[in-house]
């Protein structure tokens, strides 16, 4: 399995306790404030670390320049990402808001990842080891401008703690299908305009077994944002976004189980 020369930096982001870097040396803990004032009360919950998982992206499409944005908390073990088709395909830095640096990355700049790289024949990039106290963020870019690809994504990796940020590509609308498997009762979707975390319409369904989940719950597991119960732990669930996005307010979503 070919090795990507991606080097790893380390981002702090969202659950950090003493405010999270943006690049420029600023703290930001407005961020992490925002988010614990949508959290559920969790009664029994599970604490990380969470151990192997697997989740794929489905359904995007990125036109020539737009980017998909990936943050997640992996233990050592080196997070892997497969994309596939890989043709024209590259893996970049993020910032904190879903932007592709450099200059807006807020990857610090001693980890040393400072400009894109392609991915390997395979489609595969393998994102270097962290100290597994710290959370990362990579953005997926399509190269050539002139052509829109459809692509599908896995992430492979060790979690620390439940949360996955995923952001898609503004593209008139956007749009990403995020399919995974949760272990306990659970899971919890909130979505977020980019920049600056803020309140949206705009909501992400949640599926099991082709049935919409409704039923808000508390989490049985650390969550930052809310839950809904599972018609049936240990089988896959997808979350599905879409809506109008723009360059100016990207949707994020939030995605947290265990």
């Amino acid at each position: 399995m070919g090795r990507s020369r991606v080097t790893g930096i380390v981002l702090v982001l969202l659950l950090c306790t003493a405010g999270c870097y943006d690049g420029s040396g600023t703290a930001r803990s407005g961020l992490s404030n925002r988010l614990r004032a949508v959290s559920s009360t969790t009664v029994g919950m599970r604490e990380g670390p969470f151990g192997a998982r697997t989740f794929e992206i489905h359904g995007v499409r990125l036109a020539g320049g737009d980017w998909l944005t990936v943050a997640l908390h992996p233990d050592p073990v080196a997070v892997q990402v497969r994309v596939v088709p890989p043709q024209a395909i590259e893996v970049c830095p993020a910032s904190v808001d879903g932007d592709i640096g450099p200059p807006r990355s807020s990857w610090p700049s001693w980890f040393h990842f400072d400009a894109c790289e392609p991915l390997e024949t395979s489609g595969i990039a393998t994102l270097p080891s962290t100290d597994g106290n710290d959370h990362v963020a990579f953005g997926i870019r399509a190269v050539r401008p002139d052509v829109t690809t459809a692509i599908d994504v896995s992430v492979s990796y060790h979690a620390e703690d439940s949360f996955v940020l995923v952001i898609p590509p503004a593209v008139g609308t956007a749009h990403a299908e995020v399919t995974f498997v949760a272990h306990t009762a659970t899971v919890g979707v909130q979505t977020f305009a980019m920049p600056g975390f803020a309140t949206t319409s705009m909501v992400a369904a949640i599926e099991q077994q082709k049935r919409r989940l409704h039923r808000a719950v508390a989490c049985d597991f650390g969550s930052e944002v809310g839950c809904v119960r599972l018609r049936e732990p240990n089988r896959p669930v997808q979350v599905i976004v879409g809506g109008p996005s723009s360059d100016t307010a990207r949707l994020a979503v939030y995605i947290s189980w265990a």
